[in-house]
């Protein structure tokens, strides 16, 4: 009977989603293949994962390394004390942009008896990117696809690397198959007058979280978890929205100052921060340039998967500071964004109580744009 209803879903992913054979070779390995929880215990190392601590005294600020053309031949536009700029994401319908995101993040956790656990991991994406149809009333909307992934984790003297183009690797590694549910399913991204995100939508979404509701009789909550939490909202816009509610919502001056609240997801945990303040830093001829300071990052205080615990752990709370600078053309494309983020929080997991730091560089590259 099991093999029978086994062999029936099988056939029915290879119906439904032929031209989708990684994406459901993905969905065949979380629903059959056994994740290796019951080898971890809440304190041990993971079979698969690298390096050292993270370097201490790591101020939570960014530079931009990038320098654009723009910057480098035309120089700053001239001053004017009252002139004020239009600072807005613009990406026309006609229009299809390639990005490479990177995510290179540190963790240290520390358990109540002072014993540690340091993991490292490096996630690009190469995303693509259009408008389906120009701006209308202040709302913007971007279909957004993650085309492939390059994936890196350490941890002790152990290190798993994946890149999306290999089919013969085995895939059963938790923290992997977080990271590369989402590739390959075309979302809409919708921001709103005031540069918040919407909402997140696709039908490749609404399928494949129907078909886990569907077929998911029996199988362990947290594999469910694992890839329900991959294409959720929060976790997509992470990659896709590049200036996470900073623009401003009116006209503004160079050098001018503006609040509004901030949204970042890292290492998985949900946080914000209300009195980010951002600055029309730099205006050149074509290209804007955006800072961002966050003082007072926190976390939201949900139950959650963490690595290594083969349980929902609650948090507890944390605080962190971060910093964002991005650089982008008048017309409102964004050509690169980099972001610094130093954050702690407390968790519990059980009677356990313990804390991470995390350590994160989050950087968008804009790699090309064309016309069709």
């Amino acid at each position: 009977m099991i093999i029978h209803r086994t062999q029936s879903i099988m056939n029915n992913i290879h119906r439904h989603v032929t031209a989708q054979y990684r994406m459901t070779r993905l969905v065949i390995a979380l629903l059959f293949f056994a994740l290796p929880f019951a080898t971890m215990n809440m304190k041990g190392q993971q079979t698969t994962p690298t390096d050292g601590a993270p370097k201490s005294g790591e101020k939570p600020a960014v530079k931009s390394t990038d320098k654009s053309p723009d910057k480098a031949t035309s120089g700053s536009a001239p001053r004017s004390n009252n002139q004020k700029y239009k600072v807005e994401l613009n990406y026309p319908a006609g229009a299809a942009y390639k990005y490479l995101f990177t995510d290179s993040t540190t963790v240290r956790r520390v358990y109540s008896d002072s014993s540690d656990l340091v993991y490292n991991r490096v996630v690009q994406y190469y995303i693509s990117m259009k408008a389906p149809k120009d701006r209308a009333n202040g709302v913007e909307d971007v279909l957004a696809v993650i085309d492939s992934t390059v994936y890196s984790f350490t941890s002790g003297d152990k290190t798993l690397n994946y890149y999306s183009g290999n089919e013969k690797m085995r895939l059963e590694f938790p923290d992997l198959l977080a990271h590369i549910h989402a590739e390959g399913r075309e979302f809409k991204i919708t921001w709103t007058p005031y540069w918040e995100v919407q909402s997140v939508e696709g039908e490749a979404l609404d399928y494949w979280r129907d078909y886990v509701t569907r077929n998911g009789d029996g199988v362990d909550t947290m594999i469910k978890y694992i890839f329900l939490n991959a294409i959720s909202q929060n976790n997509l816009a992470n990659y896709s929205d590049m200036q996470k509610g900073a623009f401003p919502n009116n006209l503004v001056r160079q050098d001018s100052a503006w609040k509004k609240p901030y949204f970042v997801r890292l290492d998985g945990v949900d946080c914000r921060d209300d009195s980010a303040t951002s600055t029309l830093s730099y205006v050149s001829k074509n290209t804007y340039t955006v800072t961002t300071e966050l003082p007072s990052l926190r976390p939201s205080l949900n139950s959650m998967r963490l690595y290594n615990i083969n349980q929902f752990c609650q948090i507890l709370g944390g605080s962190g500071k971060g910093s964002q600078v991005i650089t982008m053309t008048r017309r409102g494309e964004i050509v690169n964004t980099e972001c610094v983020y130093d954050f702690n929080i407390r968790a519990k997991a059980r009677n356990e109580e313990f804390t991470q730091n995390i350590k994160s560089k989050y950087k968008w590259k804009m790699l090309g744009k064309k016309e069709y």
